[in-house]
This record gives C-alpha cells, structure tokens and sequence, in this order.
C-alpha cells in the first residue's frame, strides 16, 4: 500500500466508497491520476452490469468496450517484449494498453494472488517504468495501482490498494 497517496486523499477528504475521488492539487498527486480514475470507473460499471463469475476474458473485452465508449484508446493482448543484453529473451502479453501509455491487468479471481502483482509489476519492469492497474472481478471488486520509476530516473515502486 502507497501510505503517501492514502494519506494525501484521506487528508483531502478524496475517498468515497473506497474510490478515489481526485480533484484540484491532489490530480497531481500521482502520474496519469485522470487516466486512471476514469479507467477505474469504468471497471465499476463493467461489473455493475456483467456482475461476477465470467472468466477473466469477458471482463477484459467488455472493459476494452466500456474504455473505447469513454474515448479512450484501450488496445487488448499487446505483447511487450523482454530483452537482454540486447537480445529478445521473452515476450509479455499486457491485458489492455490504454492511450499508449497505462498498463492494465485483468484477473477474475477470488482475491489478487501475489502472482498477479508480480506479472504486473514485470510489464512495467519490462517497458522501463510507468503506471499500472491490476483490476479484479472478484466476488468483491479489488484493485492496485502501481506506479514504478516515476518521475524519470526515480527507481521506487509505489502501490495504493482498494
């Protein structure tokens, strides 16, 4: 759990029903808090109307439907790959890639498994740092942000967990 955001949004009066409501200074507070606000609604309405119970890609193509209806660009299964030594040693398969630049991890799972996060934490890993959603259609709905390397050149890892 990122203590730093919490504190900030619960300081701010920023949370209501265990979302995040970010406004003014606090949009800042973190990179692509927008984006990920809005992405994080429209995993609420998903569930809303699919309910839980489907497998992880029926979330995963209704949230890429509900993402594209808000504008926004939501590419499913985009492979990253991973080098070493300058040669091509794997590949990676991100859920969604919405507007080029948030990662997003489906799983429809009793509860996020220890696996999920290191996948995800992989991707971002992979790509040299940025902003990631592990997202969850759980019997209760869950979900972690990720934030690795930024700003540029900073080597922390943050989470804030819902």
């Amino acid at each position: 759990m990122f203590a730093y955001l919490r504190a900030l949004s619960a300081a701010n009066g920023l949370y209501r029903r265990g979302l995040p409501i970010a406004h003014g200074a606090a949009v800042a507070a973190y990179a692509d808090s927008d984006l990920t606000h809005t992405v994080i609604g429209c995993f609420y309405e998903v569930f809303r109307e699919l309910g839980h119970g489907y497998a992880e890609k029926i979330y995963r193509r209704a949230l890429a439907i509900v993402l594209h209806e808000h504008g926004l660009e939501a590419l499913q299964e985009t492979p990253l790959t991973v080098n070493f030594h300058g040669r091509q040693i794997g590949k990676f398969w991100v859920d969604i890639l919405v507007n080029q630049c948030l990662y997003v991890e489906v799983k429809a799972a009793a509860d996020i498994e220890p696996y999920a996060t290191a996948q995800l934490l992989n991707y971002l890993k992979c790509v040299g740092g940025g902003v990631g959603l592990l997202v969850n259609f759980g019997n209760e709905l869950k979900f972690r942000r990720y934030i690795v390397g930024l700003p540029p050149k900073n080597d922390t890892t943050a989470v804030e967990e819902h």
